[in-house]
C-alpha cells in the first residue's frame, strides 16, 4: 500500500486513461494536491500553527453513445481511483447540458494558447517578516475591544489533468488568505504561478488598504442587538422597489441565483454576469475539472441565459469562480471615498429613482432561501432610508424579495470595485462595486 501511496500523480492518470482505452471510453482526469499552512492570532496573541494537505481527483467519463458519467475520490491510491472509473461508468447517462457544455468548452479551447508548462513543485518561501507585521497589525485591531480574530494561510496547489486524446497539463499555483474577523470582511487573495509570486512587503501593504479602505466607508452606524431573533414577523410588509445593496449582501445573493433550478433562471438580463478565468486574477485555476481551458463566458446577459455554461461551472462544487457583472448604464464613478448621499441625490435629480425613495440594505446576519419559488428572507446588517433628499437609518427589519427576479433588476453600480467572496471554501468571487441600484421589489416586516 505505501509503495502505491508513493505513486505520482502521473503513473494513476496513465492507469485510468489505459482502462478508458480498454473499454472504448473517453476520459478526463483532474487531480488537485493542496498544501495548506496556517497562522493564527487572537485577541492580540499567537494562537497557533497548523498545517495539513487535501487531495482530490475528478473523473468525467463520455461513452461512444454520448452519455457522461461523473465520480469524484479524495484517494490517491489505484483501486480507489478505478472504484471511482467504474462508478462514473455506471451512472453514465443522457445530460444534454453537460455534453453541450463540453462541445463548447472544447471549441473554446482550440481557439487558446497551450499553457505555459511549470515543473517547479516547491512552494514560496514564507517570508517571516510579512507574518511579524500581520501580527502587529492585529494587535493594533485588537486594541479598542479585544476581540479580533486573524488568520493568514499559505496555499500551495498542484494541479494535474489528463485526457484521453492525450493531452497532459501540470501546473504549481500558490495562494495566501488573510482575514480580520473582528471586521466582517475577508480579504482579497492574492494568487499567482508559483515561481512569480512573492509575499513580501508590496504585498503587505496591498491587504493593509484594502483592510483600511473597508473599515473607512460603513454609511451607516447602527447599534445592533445582541441576540437575532428570527420568529415569524408579525404584522404587514410593505413593498420598496427602488433598493441599494452593497457588495457583501449583493455578493452572497448572486451566488445562491448561480443554484436556482433551470426553471427559475432569469430569461434575460440587462445586467451581464461573466464568468473569468484569466491568470492574476483571485479565483485563477487553470484547469476546469471538465479538464478543458475554459474562457469568458456571459452566463447572463440581454440574450439569455447560457444554461449550458452555467451547468458546466456549477457541476463540481469545488471549481473557482471569479464573476464579473457589466452594467447596462455605466456604473457612476470608481472613486475610493463613497458619498452615498451625493450619489442618491444625483439618481433623484436625472429621474434613475424614478421620483421614489430608496431603500439601502447592507450585510448580511441571516438568510434564509425557498429552492421551491426562489423567494428569500433576510436580515441585513444595516439598513438606510433616501427620501426627499436626506439619508437615514432604520431599524433593524426583515426583508423579503425574488432570487429570479434580482439580476434582471439591477441597473447601476456605485463606488470602488471590490472582489467579493461568494463562497469562500471554494474560492469562488465576484468583482462588484460597493453598492448597486436594483429596481427590485422587497418587502419590509417589523423590526426584530
Amino acid at each position: 500500500m505505501n509503495q502505491e501511496r508513493s505513486l505520482p500523480i502521473h503513473s494513476l492518470a496513465d492507469g485510468i486513461l489505459s482502462l478508458a482505452d480498454a473499454l472504448g471510453l473517453f476520459v478526463t482526469f483532474v487531480a488537485t494536491k493542496r498544501e495548506k499552512t496556517q497562522y493564527r492570532w487572537q485577541s492580540g496573541r499567537f494562537l497557533d500553527r497548523s498545517h495539513h494537505l487535501e487531495t482530490s481527483v475528478y473523473l468525467t467519463v463520455r461513452t461512444a453513445s454520448g452519455t457522461i458519467g461523473q465520480a469524484m475520490t479524495s484517494a490517491l491510491v489505484p483501486d480507489r481511483l478505478e472504484q471511482a472509473f467504474h462508478q462514473a461508468v455506471r451512472h453514465a447517462s443522457e445530460r444534454p447540458q453537460i455534453a453541450r457544455s463540453l462541445d463548447t468548452l472544447a471549441a473554446l479551447e482550440k481557439r487558446q494558447l497551450p499553457f505555459m508548462m511549470h515543473h517547479s513543485s516547491q512552494p514560496t518561501a514564507i517570508n517571516k517578516s510579512f507574518l511579524h507585521k500581520i501580527e502587529a497589525q492585529h494587535r493594533h485591531f485588537s486594541a479598542p475591544s479585544g476581540a479580533a480574530v486573524t488568520s493568514v494561510s499559505f496555499l500551495h496547489e498542484r494541479i494535474t489533468a489528463a485526457r484521453s486524446d492525450g493531452q497532459l497539463f501540470s501546473l504549481p499555483l500558490d495562494r495566501l488568505i488573510c482575514s480580520h474577523l473582528a471586521t466582517r470582511y475577508r480579504l482579497n487573495i492574492q494568487s499567482g504561478v508559483s515561481t512569480t509570486v512573492g509575499f513580501d512587503d508590496e504585498l503587505y501593504e496591498g491587504i493593509m488598504q484594502d483592510l483600511a479602505r473597508k473599515r473607512q466607508d460603513a454609511i451607516l452606524d447602527l447599534a445592533h442587538a445582541d441576540m437575532l431573533s428570527t420568529s415569524p414577523i408579525s404584522g404587514s410588509f410593505g413593498v420598496v422597489r427602488n433598493v441599494l445593496l452593497d457588495d457583501q449582501l449583493l455578493g452572497q445573493l448572486l451566488a445562491h441565483c448561480l443554484r436556482l433550478p433551470q426553471h427559475l433562471q432569469p430569461a434575460a438580463s440587462r445586467t451581464t454576469l461573466s464568468f473569468l478565468q484569466a491568470e492574476g486574477s483571485p479565483a485563477f485555476s487553470p484547469i476546469h475539472p471538465f479538464g478543458y481551458l475554459v474562457g469568458t463566458t456571459a452566463i447572463y446577459s440581454s440574450a439569455g441565459t447560457d444554461t449550458a455554461s452555467l451547468a458546466a461551472l456549477t457541476s463540481h462544487p469545488s471549481s473557482p469562480f471569479h464573476l464579473s457583472l457589466d452594467f447596462p448604464i455605466e456604473t457612476s464613478g470608481y472613486e475610493e471615498r463613497v458619498n452615498l448621499l451625493d450619489a442618491c441625490r444625483s439618481w433623484a435629480r436625472n429621474g434613475a429613482l424614478a421620483g421614489k425613495g430608496c431603500l439601502i440594505v447592507q450585510g448580511v446576519r441571516h438568510l434564509e432561501l425557498n429552492q421551491t419559488d426562489g423567494s428569500f428572507l433576510l436580515y441585513p446588517e444595516r439598513m438606510g432610508l433616501f427620501e426627499s433628499g436626506r439619508l437615514s437609518a432604520l431599524p433593524q427589519q426583515a426583508v423579503k424579495g425574488s432570487l429570479s427576479a434580482l439580476i434582471p433588476a439591477i441597473v447601476r453600480g456605485f463606488g470602488p470595485m471590490r472582489q467579493v467572496w461568494l463562497s469562500v471554501d471554494n474560492w469562488q468571487v465576484a468583482d462588484l462595486p460597493r453598492f448597486t441600484l436594483a429596481q427590485l421589489p422587497f418587502s419590509l416586516g417589523q423590526g426584530v
